[in-house]
C-alpha cells in the first residue's frame, strides 16, 4: 500500500495487528490441521495457573499405578449431577484422565464390542453386500466412538499440536511443559462433529485430579481397592466413589416396570428362539442392574444362554463378559426413549425389548414368565 499511496502524498504506518495476527493464526492453523478448537483463550489466568499445575502434579503422582483401569471413579462437585471418570496408563495407553458425562455413556462405550456371531462380515468382506449380510457387517464396524457418541479427557499433547492461541497462552503465563516435554490439555470428540471444546470446564478438571490424588494419598494399599469420600477442595465439597457402579445417582421415580422379550424374525432357527406366539414378561425392581436380569434370563430357560443388549446398530452392554463391568439400571432403560427401541440377541437372533407400563409396586426380586402374545 505504501508504494501505491507515496505518489499521491499519503503517508502510511503500519502499528501492532494483534487482532488480525491472531486471526490469520488461527487461519493457518487450521489449514495446516489445528482443527481442536482453542481451550485457554476465555480462561482467567488464575484459573489457567492453577489447571496446569493440578495436571502437572497428576503426571507427576502417576496414579494409574495405584487403580485398575477397567474401574471408574464417580465424581460429584457440590450438589450437582454425578459424572465418573477412569484413570487411563494401566493397558499401554497413553496416560490420562477420561471424563464421562453419565453413566449410560460410560456402559456404552465399554461394551462396544461386536458380537462374535457378526463378526465373520467384516472377515469375509460383506460390506459391499445387500440385505441381511450388509447389515451384518455394520454390526461387525461398530466401535467404542460410535457407541459412546463423544469422548472427552486430560491428554498430553507435543506443542506442535497446541493450537496457537493456547500456546501463546501458555508461553505469556511462563507454563511449561507438564510431563515428557508434552503439554497437558484437555480435549473433546465427538463422533459427529470431530474435535470440539471440552464440556467440562478447567477447573472441574482440576476439582477431579486434586481430590483423586488426595484420596490415594490417604490410602496405603496398591492398587486402592474402594474410595467413599467426600472432600474439600479449594472450599468446594468433592465426593468420590470408587469403583462406581452407577447406582450413586439418586433415584426419584417408578418403583419398577414390566418389560415384554419377544422374538419378531421368525425366519431364523436358532436354539435359543421364543417360540413362535410367546413372549417372557419381565418385571424387575426401577433400580435393578441390566446384567441381573440378563443373568436371571439366561438361567431362566435353557434356550436363553446368552443376553446382550442393542440398541439399533449399537451395542451398549454385553454382559457375557466380567460381572465387574458397568452396567445401567432398569430405570435407565425406561429413559432412553418413549417407547424404549431396544433389543437382545440371543444366539445371535434379534429379539424385541419392548417396555410395557411403570409398577407402583416394585418386586422384591425379577420376575420372569412365559406370556401369550396379545
Amino acid at each position: 500500500m505504501r508504494s501505491r499511496l507515496a505518489p499521491m502524498g499519503v503517508e502510511v504506518q503500519v502499528g501492532e495487528t494483534s487482532l488480525a495476527d491472531e486471526a490469520l493464526a488461527e487461519i493457518t492453523a487450521m489449514l495446516l490441521g489445528h482443527s481442536a478448537p482453542p481451550v485457554f483463550r476465555d480462561v482467567d489466568d488464575a484459573a489457567v495457573r492453577a489447571f496446569t499445575e493440578s495436571a502437572a502434579r497428576f503426571y507427576d503422582d502417576e496414579p494409574w499405578v495405584r487403580t485398575e483401569g477397567d474401574r471408574f471413579l464417580g465424581v460429584q462437585v457440590g450438589d450437582g449431577d454425578w459424572f465418573f471418570a477412569n484413570v487411563m496408563g494401566q493397558m499401554e495407553e497413553s496416560p490420562g484422565l477420561s471424563l464421562f458425562d453419565d453413566w449410560m455413556t460410560v456402559c456404552r462405550f465399554v461394551h462396544n464390542q461386536p458380537s462374535p456371531f457378526f463378526a465373520p462380515a467384516e472377515e469375509l468382506g460383506l460390506g459391499d453386500e445387500s440385505g441381511f449380510l450388509e447389515e451384518m457387517a455394520a454390526f461387525a464396524h461398530t466401535g467404542p466412538f460410535e457407541a459412546a457418541g463423544a469422548l472427552e479427557g486430560l491428554t498430553l499433547s507435543e506443542r506442535t499440536d497446541l493450537h496457537p492461541v493456547d500456546a501463546r497462552r501458555l508461553d505469556q503465563l511462563s507454563v511449561g511443559p507438564a510431563a515428557w516435554g508434552q503439554y497437558a490439555v484437555p480435549r473433546r470428540f465427538d463422533i459427529d462433529e470431530g474435535l470440539v471444546p471440552p464440556h467440562f470446564s478447567l477447573e472441574t478438571y482440576r476439582l477431579v485430579i486434586e481430590a483423586l490424588l488426595l484420596a490415594l494419598e490417604r490410602r496405603r494399599a496398591t492398587p486402592v481397592t474402594s474410595i467413599k469420600t467426600t472432600l474439600d477442595i479449594s472450599g468446594r465439597s468433592v465426593s468420590l466413589r470408587y469403583p462406581a457402579d452407577g447406582t450413586e445417582r439418586p433415584y426419584d421415580g417408578p418403583e419398577g416396570y414390566r418389560f415384554f422379550l419377544r422374538g419378531h424374525d421368525d425366519d431364523i432357527e436358532s436354539p435359543s428362539r421364543i417360540p413362535d406366539g410367546e413372549r417372557i414378561e419381565i418385571e424387575a425392581p426401577a433400580t435393578a442392574l441390566y446384567k441381573d436380569v440378563a443373568k436371571a434370563l439366561t438361567t431362566f430357560d435353557d434356550r436363553i444362554y446368552e443376553a446382550s443388549l442393542y440398541e439399533w446398530k449399537t451395542c451398549l452392554w454385553n454382559d457375557r463378559a466380567s460381572r465387574r463391568n458397568p452396567s445401567p439400571r432398569i430405570a435407565d432403560l425406561a429413559e432412553l426413549r418413549d417407547p424404549p427401541e431396544l433389543g437382545i440377541e440371543i444366539g445371535g437372533c434379534d429379539f424385541a425389548l419392548v417396555l410395557d407400563e411403570a409398577l407402583d409396586t416394585a418386586p422384591e426380586e425379577i420376575r420372569l414368565r412365559w406370556a401369550s402374545r396379545e
